[in-house]
């Protein structure tokens, strides 16, 4: 189960110089190039092709109205960093916010969305949307 409520303070970011290298290669691509093998079956493929997205990722997973902690995740963030919001509402004021900030520093956006997209999907680099009758506020 997913603890909310926890942030983790010690991120271990990569070098920013690597993940600027790297980052125009697939996740597949550069993980083979490490020696590993498997990380995805071979017929699996992009949700859609050229989003391309890389860096230390911080995923901002809230309880619904929970402004405070967006503020603490928000002090653990950095230039560079990806940040990954999930919203099933799609317009959680939370997410949008964190999202904005993410995005005035210099992070990149990923949104995981419910609902119809919302407003949160205006906001993200990337968004991924997942049909859902549940919503959060």
């Amino acid at each position: 189960m997913t603890e909310l409520g926890v942030v983790r303070r010690k991120v271990k970011r990569a070098e920013r110089a690597a993940v600027e290298a790297l980052g125009r290669y697939g996740v597949a691509t550069v993980h083979e190039a490490m020696g590993r093998v498997g990380l995805m079956k071979p017929y699996m493929r992009p949700i859609y092709p050229g989003a391309l997205i890389s860096g230390t990722a911080v995923t901002v997973l809230l309880h619904p109205g929970d402004n405070w902690m967006m503020h603490v995740a928000a002090e653990q963030i950095q230039p560079g960093d990806v940040v990954v919001a999930i919203s099933a509402s799609s317009n959680s004021q939370c997410i949008l916010r964190a999202l904005e900030y993410g995005a005035s520093i210099g992070c990149r956006t990923v949104a995981l969305t419910g609902s119809d997209g919302g407003k949160v999907s205006t906001l993200a680099d990337i968004t991924i949307h997942v049909e859902s009758t549940q919503a959060d506020t």
